[in-house]
């Protein structure tokens, strides 16, 4: 059995006597973590568990219980489908890809599980034909003042998904179900040839109830990125983060949180440390709009034994959401382990989002994103040219009836060299045309 499929079965063995052992009493209707929009605006709601390890997010309006299909069927022009510049070749290719999600709430507790796969085909460059897999897992089981969260995730593919628009139509921060932070993950922020990558997580976390106001969040985890054709360099990433949350009104929340990070890197003997606290203020109005924004100190050692420096972190996201269109927004600022290219980096990322309802049947979708990943250490004590990425996107689709609709995209990609960059796409720009059909079988709801 290949690594894929053994961890597949290795996080359903784990998960399933979770699964077995939750309330199967429904959940009461209007029941939920936060404040619905309607409730007065009073001091005895819970805190947003901005401290927590999964991204707070204004959710969707369908039912909580149900099974939801999707099938995507693409044909592509890409002009640098191998991400090589110097030897590029533009190739046109067919993509299908096929996605599952199954959401399920009760009065104690709530899983969410997703797995999606695609094979891309290029019948010209055959050797340039690559698969996609994910699956991620989340249970939450609730106990009088206690929350408890298990959760995991697997993502093979080719490619970063920072900007890899063909399998995610949100920031990369927003794609999955299980809505795991960005700060319990390997960030994957620069651009290099089509690689075959592993990445998987495993956390855990507790939320206690101090009082009607306030709440203590810890976690803990695991995320490993492998590159199984080689070329980088593996990680290992050890988690740590804790924090209390203390709601001002039953809109706002401020917390004070501690972490720690350990990046292992293959071949490297020392690891990279870094430890940060952070002050946090969210904002949240149900089903409109969510805000939120933490900053603060990090100190970190580099691999190389250099001592400890101080660097200003932060994270935040916006979203927005009304009768014509969505906004939704995402910053990283953070010490990372350098996406398996660098020995370690200052990684600044920005991902932008907006969707707008253009007439009955017509949309229209834009996407921005930027990273500047520079490095923790100088080389031959020459200051290093930072690495500037970035993508954009535009999509226009229409609906065919309540569970199909065509789109169109036009995607981009461009990277800087940087200095030195041994095993990134030195000058990337890559741009792809694409058309397709989205197929939605009608949810299925469970009980």
């Amino acid at each position: 059995m290949n690594t894929f499929g053994l961890t597949f079965v290795l996080l359903l063995l784990l998960t399933a006597p979770i699964a077995r052992a939750q309330d199967d009493s429904p959940k009461p209707a209007g029941r939920g973590p936060y404040p619905d929009a309607q409730e007065p605006d009073t001091s005895d709601a819970e805190p947003l568990p901005l401290s927590g390890a999964r991204e707070i997010s204004l959710g969707g309006p369908q039912s909580q219980n149900l099974i939801a299909p999707m099938l995507r069927i693409m044909q592509t022009f890409d002009s640098n489908p191998g991400g090589v510049n110097d030897s590029a070749n533009a190739a046109s290719g067919t993509i299908v890809y096929g996605r599952i999600v199954l959401k399920r709430e009760r009065q104690r507790s709530e899983t969410r599980l997703r797995f999606g796969g695609g094979e891309t085909f290029y019948p010209s460059q055959s050797q340039l034909n690559s698969n996609y897999q994910n699956f991620s897992i989340a249970q939450t089981i609730r106990l009088h003042r206690w929350t408890f969260l298990f959760a995991g995730e697997l993502f093979h593919s080719p490619t970063i998904n920072f900007g890899d628009l063909e399998h995610y139509t949100t920031p990369a921060q927003f794609i999955d179900e299980t809505g795991l932070s960005q700060m319990t993950l390997p960030t994957q922020s620069i651009f290099t040839q089509q690689l075959s990558r592993l990445n998987t997580s495993e956390l855990v976390e507790t939320r206690y109830r101090l009082g009607p106001q306030t709440s203590f969040t810890a976690s803990v985890g695991l995320s490993q990125l492998r590159f199984l054709a080689g070329g980088l360099t593996n990680i290992n990433q050890y988690s740590f983060l804790t924090g209390i949350n203390h709601a001002l009104t039953a809109r706002d929340t401020v917390t004070l949180a501690f972490g720690h990070n350990t990046f292992d890197l293959q071949g490297i003997h020392d690891s990279i440390h870094a430890d940060f606290v952070e002050a946090s203020y969210g904002h949240l109005l149900t089903g409109k709009l969510l805000f939120d924004v933490s900053l603060g100190p990090e100190v970190f050692k580099d691999a190389f034994g250099s001592g400890p420096r101080l660097f200003l972190s932060g994270h935040g996201s916006l979203e927005y959401k009304t009768a014509a269109g969505n906004l939704a927004f995402t910053f990283l600022r953070s010490i990372t382990a350098g996406s398996g290219v660098v020995i370690g980096a200052q990684t600044n990322m920005v991902e932008l989002l907006g969707t707008r309802i253009l007439s009955r049947n017509w949309s229209g979708s834009a996407q921005l994103g930027y990273a500047r990943n520079a490095y923790l250490q100088n080389v031959n004590g020459e200051i290093n040219k930072p690495l500037l990425g970035g993508f954009a996107g535009l999509t226009i689709s229409r609906t065919l009836g309540s569970l199909a609709s065509l789109f169109f995209s036009y995607n981009l990609q461009d990277q800087n060299p940087g200095s030195p960059c041994l095993n990134c796409v030195a000058g990337l720009h890559r741009y792809q045309v694409i058309g397709g059909i989205d197929l939605r079988l009608r949810p299925i709801e469970i009980r």
